[in-house]
Formats: C-alpha cells, structure tokens, sequence
C-alpha cells in the first residue's frame, strides 16, 4: 500500500507533463496552420464585387505561392506564381500612401513580361482582349448568390486565357452614368497629349487620376510587366483602387490566394469593416452578423462557395 501511494504523486506528474507537452503541440500547430495555411480575412470594400461582397470572410492560402518567414515578406520556400485569374491578397504597394500597411484584394491581370494595356475597361494582354460577353438580371439572380444588379449597371462575363478557372462576373457602370467624363478626357488629352494614362500615373497635381474621371482609368497605355512584378484589378471594375492606380505589385507583398468564404453577414446599418482593422470588427460583428445572415438566404447561401 505504501509504495502505491508513492508512486500516485509522480503519475499524476507525468499526466500533467503529457497535457502540457500536448497542448503545446496543439497551439504550434495553430499556429503553422494560421501562418503558412489559411489564414481569414474580411472584405471591406466593393473593389471586387460580386466575386466578393463586403463583409465576406474568407479563407486565404498563405502557403498557395510561398512559405515566408512569420511577420516578414521574406520567402523561405518557393511554392508556385501567381497565374493570371487568381484573386490574391496582398500589401499595398505604395509605402507613404494611407494605405500603406493595409492588405487588398483583387485579381492578377498581367504576369511578368506580359505585354498588357486597357481599353474601356478591357484588359488586352499580349494583344488579345479578354472576352467579356452581357449577362441578365435574371441570370445575375440565378448565379451570383446574395448578388443584386441595379438596373443601371451591367455584369459581364470575363474570360481569361490559362486561367485556373475559365470565367468569372465583372461588374461594370456604362459610361453614360459618369457625369462629365467628356469633359474629363478632353482636360486629359490636352493636359498630356494623350487618350490614355501609364500604369499607376499621377497628374501634374500629385491627384490620381481616377479622382478627375473615374472611366480615365480604363484607358491605360501599353506597357510590359516587369520582372517579379503583377497587374492586377479589381472585378468591379469603375469602383476600383488597383494596378491602374497603384502601379505592379512585387511579388514578395502577395500574401496568398483567396480560396471560399466561410462566412457572409450582410451589412448592417453602419458598415465595421470601415471603421477599424477588419480582423477586430470581424470578431465585434460575429453574433450580430450571424443573425443578419441567416435572415437574407442569399448571403447564408454563399457560405462554402469557392473564389473563381
């Protein structure tokens, strides 16, 4: 009896040494999942429309092109590239913008050395023009879940040659709807002796250009991707911030590649993912979120949907 009593003190000892060693081992594994797997994030914005609605939460494939050093840009293993048609995440670009430090979303474009421009929205890569083809209301309502289109706009289909998916939706604003675009390009041309303006162009004034126009910006001069460098847009194509604004994006700020939303609350009267780091309004807006999805069938319906 004596030595069973002696013995339960250094059992106990050893389980709780197991549990420990075990719950180590599970937060490392959290943690390699969260750094070089998936990683979630939330779509504030409506640049990428309606492949992404805001307030979609998405899971991103962290190790999709490299294994990084944790918190850097530095890749320790190269995995693949980027292909044109992927929707990836990335750093912004500029350094002394705004929005330097904050992630975005969009679609790769151009790759290096390819030879691209843009012509009313259309993006020409090496001297073919990406098919885009109308789509209805009715065919809008029927494919894009949680999706409306206003009657005012259109969704095209775009297809992009070698991409992993052979289609996806843009969506676009007709040009009668700019006011003043006329006017715009007429200023532009005189201004610069040109009907189109260089990848990530500013005016004489330090102002982007889409801030005179917001259809100038699709007309983009004829241009060569650099080496390690991508042309991106967004897929709502007149309310973007992208390549045409913000120039090629190194290859080392690309984040991952976005693979399906997990999670699809609609916005509620005031928008969280605008006001703050995303990942916080994401966890403030997850029970309240939980409610307005399931109330709107079509947003509870994208849940699972893969990123094409």
């Amino acid at each position: 009896m004596a030595k069973k009593g002696n013995r339960a003190p250094s059992s106990a000892l050893t389980n709780w040494k197991y549990e420990l060693i075990g719950i180590i081992w599970t937060l490392l594994f959290i943690v390699f999942l969260r750094v070089y797997i998936l990683e979630p994030y939330v779509i504030p914005s409506e640049s990428m429309v309606p492949t992404l609605l805001v307030g979609d939460h998405v899971f991103v494939a962290r190790g999709a092109y490299d294994f990084k050093i944790p918190l850097t840009n530095i890749s320790l293993v190269k995995v693949s590239d980027p292909q044109r048609g992927d929707v990836v995440v990335f750093d912004y670009p500029i350094q002394d913008s705004r929005d330097a430090g904050k992630f975005f979303v969009k679609r790769v474009i151009g790759i290096p050395g390819d030879s691209i421009e843009v012509r009313g929205g259309v993006p020409i890569v090496n001297g073919k023009a990406y098919v885009q083809t109308n789509v209805t209301n009715a065919d809008a309502k029927e494919n894009i879940k949680g999706f409306v289109l206003e009657d005012r706009n259109q969704l095209l289909r775009e297809e992009i040659p070698g991409a992993r998916e052979s289609a996806h939706w843009v969506h676009r604003i007709p040009p009668s709807q700019f006011e003043s675009l006329q006017e715009g390009i007429e200023y532009f041309k005189q201004a610069r002796s040109k009907s189109c303006i260089n990848v990530g162009e500013k005016d004489s004034e330090g102002h982007l250009m889409n801030e005179m126009s917001g259809y100038l910006v699709n007309e983009v001069c004829p241009t060569v991707v650099p080496e390690n460098k991508y042309f991106v847009m967004g897929d709502n194509r007149d309310n973007s911030s992208d390549g045409r604004i913000f120039g090629f994006v190194d290859r080392s700020l690309v984040k991952g590649r976005v693979l399906f939303i997990w999670f699809s609350p609609p916005p509620g009267d005031v928008n969280p993912y605008t006001s703050g780091p995303p990942i916080i309004a994401a966890f403030k807006d997850m029970l309240p979120g939980m409610i307005r999805m399931v109330k709107d069938s079509g947003r509870l319906s994208r849940v699972g949907s893969p990123i094409r």
